[in-house]
């Protein structure tokens, strides 16, 4: 359990933050969202703090290591980095936009201490950590959860009450899996015969991209199920008849408490069905209204909603201690492989000419390992809409089968502007592409 440790003038700021937003009212029978709980050692003059822009400033000389951000776009699984404006005019503070580290953070948001066994080392020595003792440092989550990376990334454990989709790409912070399992104990609590909660991605072990998502990138992200009423695999599509929303929203309602949690991601289908069974539960209105993106005006609700999450939840953390760890450690990390550069299409029709100069690459090698000759034997026949092998096979005056071979290919179907290699004309193609045409008739 982390202790928070904040300096004076952040108590101050924090204090007077809490007394602007009223948050006991805003949260009434829930403990108030709070500033992310940060634990500090020894001198809180020498540990680091996190601005509001999410930059990183020394507390002992001054200096601000500038936060860095990317601009990113949609997630092929429907994920976004969700920028809001802020209304500089607003009158109250938005606690929520402080727990959310973005470019968009007010900037009169409190500064908060934080936790990392790299606070008060010296440039050398931090230096010399990464490069000769990493692993001590601890979970390290650098950069955005849309383009970043994760070092010493801790597996969500095996347990009774989850499943893991896949554990090769369950890696967090300490911090992300720590929430993730004090929600799942919190629904089990309450709800003693609850099924298992299946946890789909979190991050690869050391972060980074990680297919189908653009997100899950730096160990602060994680898909979970919903709840259902009957046995659902993994991705079932929730709605009125199948959702189970006594235990989904305790399950949301666990994170919305988490003051690590920056963003729940949930279909406005589902979000309609939870908050409504919330209001019938008799839950504060105001608190309703405070949380959800649906049916409120709240300008930065923490459930929000992104296509594709009828069939999953998505919840992004702020991890403090992993994130000021990075900062401190960001110029020494190792540097992550530059990314394939794409050919060009006329480098592409080079390597393909390249390749039936010589039989192509599957065909390049007898089994004995031994290069094939070169040959000519071959033409090129970029597809066209409505080019079909049977059509290529009459133009070229060969057998559909012999395309088949040349390529590679499994079943018939063509994908247009690809560049296919066609046999030479032969006299024995020849006699059999007119055996069959008679075959035909």
């Amino acid at each position: 359990m982390l202790h928070r440790a904040v300096q004076s003038t952040g108590a101050l700021a924090i204090a007077s933050l809490l007394s602007l937003l009223g948050c006991a009212e805003v949260h009434s029978g829930a403990r108030a969202p709070q500033a992310p709980s940060f634990a500090a050692t020894g001198d809180a003059s020498q540990a680091p703090v996190i601005l509001a822009s999410g930059a990183l400033a020394d507390t002992a000389d001054g200096a601000v290591v500038p936060a860095t951000h990317t601009e990113d776009g949609d997630d092929e699984d429907g994920d976004e980095l969700l920028e809001d404006d802020h209304d500089e005019e607003q009158e109250h503070l938005d606690l929520f936009a402080c727990l959310d580290r973005g470019p968009s953070s007010p900037p009169d948001c409190p500064q908060f201490t934080v936790k990392s066994p790299l606070t008060g080392l010296s440039d050398a020595e931090i230096a010399r950590r990464v490069k000769e003792d990493l692993a001590s440092i601890g979970p390290i989550s650098l950069g955005p959860p849309n383009g970043g990376r994760l070092f010493n990334g801790i597996r969500m454990p095996d347990g009774d009450r989850w499943t893991l989709t896949d554990p090769g790409n369950a890696y967090g912070t300490q911090e992300s899996i720590d929430s993730i399992t004090k929600a799942i104990d919190k629904v089990f609590t309450a709800y003693p015969d609850s099924p298992k909660v299946i946890i789909g991605h979190i991050s690869a072990k050391g972060g980074g991209r990680l297919k189908p998502h653009k997100s899950h990138q730096a160990g602060r992200d994680v898909d979970l199920s919903y709840f259902y009423k009957d046995k659902k695999s993994w991705y079932a599509v929730a709605n009125a008849q199948n959702l189970d929303r006594e235990r989904s929203w305790a399950f949301v309602r666990a994170f919305v408490e988490d003051p690590n949690v920056e963003m729940i991601l949930v279909d406005t289908s589902i979000q309609k069905l939870l908050r409504e069974h919330a209001l019938a539960k008799g839950e504060d209105p105001a608190f309703i209204d405070r949380v959800f993106q649906y049916g409120s005006k709240s300008n930065r609700p923490i459930i929000r909603h992104v296509r594709g999450h009828a069939t999953h939840i998505h919840v992004r953390f702020f991890s403090p201690n992993a994130q000021a760890s990075a900062r401190l450690a960001a110029a020494y990390l190792p540097k992550p492989p530059p990314p394939p550069k794409r050919k060009s299409g006329k480098q592409r029709n080079e390597d393909m000419r390249a390749d039936a100069s010589t039989g192509g690459s599957s065909q390049a090698k007898h089994a004995n390992g031994k290069k094939e000759a070169a040959d000519d034997s071959y033409v090129l026949h970029r597809a066209r809409s409505g080019d079909t092998l049977d059509a290529l096979a009459r133009k070229y005056g060969v057998s559909v089968q012999e395309i088949k071979q040349a390529n590679g290919l499994k079943s018939n179907s063509l994908k247009q502007k690809k560049t296919y290699r066609i046999p030479k004309r032969t006299a024995s193609s020849s006699t059999a592409v007119s055996s069959k045409s008679r075959q035909r008739k």
